[in-house]
This record gives structure tokens, C-alpha cells and sequence, in this order.
């Protein structure tokens, strides 16, 4: 892994991603990357009642000032709580202008291979974890994005749990979990949810059979488990605390696993109170 980007909007509460993506960073070796895209650039009033624009200076030397106090606390925090890891080369960058607009030339600019955010809490869905600035992310992006809750630090990564449908693109996913798992020594968890009620649907054999013979073959870092329930979050969120996974696991792309997710009422608090880390994998 090149360079882990780390998104942040330079409040507390983007904070716990910030370790996290530099937990990640140490243990892949890889360099760690810190953005902020400023939407919104403070106005003063020169007359009253005519809004002018703050001096572009002053409003770019304070962000640059809050980035480099965000590295000074990471690379303190890396001594303190992995002091027998290097802390990884350190930048940052400052964008004016919509996320969305930024996103693309950073990943290419940087080499990103992983984005690292803070999820989002709110009282409508689309603003809770996949909606705003991290739905853009993940469409723009084109690279896995790991949204880290606000409530909980990520200080380890010992299993993951990544939900499949059978779909052809889970296999690429799996293929990238795996690589990255080699560095980081997870167990991957592959999990897939029968819903009791619903006919059974045709299932792409290839996929099961590629899962099945991995699971066979690299087993115990990689285990295969199928698992019933009436209601896929609640099943879900009962797998990954019975199993005391670190991270959850998805793809996304239209009408996906984690698209049905989002349109379940219930995903809201499941997610919240678990407060897991979700990793969002691209379906390309």
C-alpha cells in the first residue's frame, strides 16, 4: 500500500479516523496523506450589508496551521501507542471547493490505495454514514474507503467481516481484503445472510464455489460461514458481536448489498450503537 488518505474536516470528531488511517498506514508501511476541502470560506463584512471574501491567505495559512498540529498530534500518538513501529512520512493539502469536485485529482495526485473518514451522525439516514460527503467519496473516488464512527477508536484490526451476495464483483473485494490481510495478519470472515422468509434466489456459482474452495484451502485466516435470520441488519450486527469483528465489510454499487442496507429502517441504530467500522469496497 502507497499512501493512505486520510479525509478530514479538521473537527474532533474526524479525529478517531485520523489514528485510524495512521494505525493503518503503520502496519502497511505505507505514507499517510491528510485533505481538507473547504466548502465554504469564511465572509467578512467590509460595508454593511456587502459580504466580502476573507483574504485567501489568511484563511489558507490557518488550515495549513490546524493540518500541521493534526500530523504533530498523529506522529505523537504513533510513539505512544506503537512505539515499536516507524511513524510513516507524513503531507497534507488543502483544496477549496466541493469534496466531490477535489476527490479524484488527490487519490491520483497522492497514489491513495485506501481512504480513511469519520462517519457522520445526524437525525436523517443520508447524513448518518453513506450519505453526504462519504456517498460522494466512494462514487468519486473509485478506492476502498474505511468510515470510522466517532465514539469508538479503531487501535486494531484483528477481524474482518465482509457481507457477500454472491455477486461477481464480491470477488475482487475478497481478492483486495486478502492482500491487505497478508500485511495486517486479520482473520477474513465471509459471511452471507438467508433471509427466513424469502424464496430462495438463483446465486452465482462461481462466486460461492471461489468462496468455498478459499475458505477450504486458507482456512483459519479465512473462514466461510452462512447464517439465517429474519431481518439482514439485525443478523448482520448480531454476526459481527458474537464474533467480535473489528471492521464490517461491503460493497457498493447500484442496487447493492449495502444499498439494500441503507433503504433498512432499522440501519440507523443497529450501526450506530455498534458503532463498528465500515469499509466500503469499490465494485470495480
Amino acid at each position: 500500500m502507497k499512501t493512505v488518505l486520510i479525509l478530514t474536516d479538521l473537527s474532533r470528531k474526524s479525529l478517531n479516523a485520523a489514528e485510524a488511517g495512521l494505525m493503518i498506514a503503520m502496519q502497511t508501511g505505507a505514507e499517510l496523506m491528510l485533505f481538507y476541502s473547504c466548502t465554504n470560506v469564511p465572509v467578512i463584512s467590509y460595508y454593511p450589508g456587502v459580504p466580502g471574501m476573507i483574504e485567501d491567505q489568511n484563511w489558507l495559512d490557518e488550515s495549513e496551521e490546524q493540518l500541521k498540529n493534526l500530523i504533530a498530534h498523529l506522529y505523537d500518538f504513533g510513539l505512544r501507542m506503537y512505539p515499536d513501529e516507524p511513524v510513516p512520512v507524513m503531507h497534507y493539502e488543502v483544496g477549496e471547493g466541493e469534496l466531490a469536485a477535489n476527490i479524484t485529482g488527490v487519490v491520483e495526485k497522492c497514489g491513495a490505495e485506501l481512504i480513511v473518514m469519520g462517519g457522520r451522525t445526524g437525525s436523517r439516514l443520508g447524513d448518518f454514514i453513506f450519505g453526504g460527503d462519504t456517498n460522494l467519496v466512494a462514487n468519486y473516488s473509485g478506492k476502498p474507503v474505511l468510515i470510522v464512527a466517532q465514539k469508538k477508536p479503531l487501535r486494531k484490526i484483528d477481524k474482518v467481516i465482509f457481507a457477500s451476495n454472491f455477486n461477481e464483483t464480491d470477488v475482487s473485494a475478497i481478492e483486495w481484503l486478502m492482500e491487505y490481510g497478508k500485511r495486517c495478519q486479520y482473520q477474513l470472515d465471509i459471511v452471507h445472510v438467508n433471509l427466513l422468509g424469502e424464496p430462495k434466489k438463483a446465486v452465482n456459482i462461481s462466486v460461492v464455489n471461489f468462496i468455498k474452495n478459499l475458505a477450504e484451502n486458507d482456512y483459519p485466516i479465512v473462514r466461510f460461514t452462512e447464517v439465517w435470520g429474519k431481518d439482514l441488519i439485525r443478523r448482520l450486527h448480531t454476526q459481527c458481536k458474537d464474533t467480535e469483528a473489528d471492521v464490517l465489510a461491503l460493497t457498493h454499487q447500484q442496487h447493492s448489498f449495502f444499498v439494500r442496507m441503507l433503504k433498512e429502517g432499522i440501519v440507523k441504530k443497529t450501526i450506530f450503537n455498534q458503532r463498528l467500522p465500515i469499509l466500503v469496497l469499490p465494485s470495480k
